[in-house]
């Protein structure tokens, strides 16, 4: 079980940071990986496991995919996994911190932390291409999670916060980025809204 765990994790993390694989392969790598993650570790632990998928405006520039393990009521670690495309190409993949406090029955305020890396490039309105790049980023805030129904199986998730990110290796040839820190994967403001179905334990009001 662990061997086959591991070997997932790995096509995940290759998916990731592989960008010239076409929009398509990409997601089907993500989709077919996580998954099968997602029900090996629901059968294990029975625990509460979620999976965020992104809202449908999103889908113009990236897709993101993001399992969460809620280890109680109060806090979780989630792991995200996402590809973009158009003027800033690329891949990301970052591990995220919560902590949640129940505002009404289905309504949940939460904090977060996250870190990780990512590989990019820029299309931007001025001739030529940046090159391709790798950049690690760190950032934090809050949100709302929404619970939907009394069976609270399937939720919204909004949140808001700040990103920084610092980019690691270069192509020396490349030029300056501008979109990428505004509207693209390393944005400073951290907006994000998400649908998803959780399984297993629900929190508890």
């Amino acid at each position: 079980m662990t061997f086959i765990k591991e070997y997932l994790i790995r096509n995940v993390h290759l998916a990731q940071n592989n960008i010239v694989y076409t929009k398509s392969m990409q997601m089907k790598r993500f989709y077919y990986c996580l998954t099968i993650l997602l029900c090996m570790t629901s059968i294990e632990t029975n625990a509460q496991i979620a999976i965020y998928q992104s809202n449908p405006l999103g889908l113009a520039s990236k897709e993101r995919v993001k399992l969460e393990y809620r280890i109680n009521n109060n806090n979780s670690v989630l792991f995200a996994g996402t590809a973009y495309w158009g003027l800033c190409p690329g891949a990301q993949g970052y591990a995220e911190y919560r902590n949640y406090h129940f505002t009404t029955r289905r309504t949940e305020m939460f904090f977060y932390g996250k870190a990780g890396i990512g590989n990019g490039n820029e299309h931007g309105i001025d001739a030529g291409s940046t090159g391709p790049f790798t950049y690690i980023l760190a950032g934090g805030g809050m949100g709302y999670h929404f619970n939907i129904g009394e069976s609270k199986v399937f939720f919204m998730d909004l949140s808001l916060g700040l990103k920084g990110c610092q980019r690691i290796i270069t192509d020396p040839n490349g030029g300056s980025i501008q979109l990428f820190y505004i509207s693209g994967p390393g944005s400073i403001v951290d907006i994000n809204f998400h649908f998803g179905f959780q399984i297993g334990r629900k929190p508890m009001y």
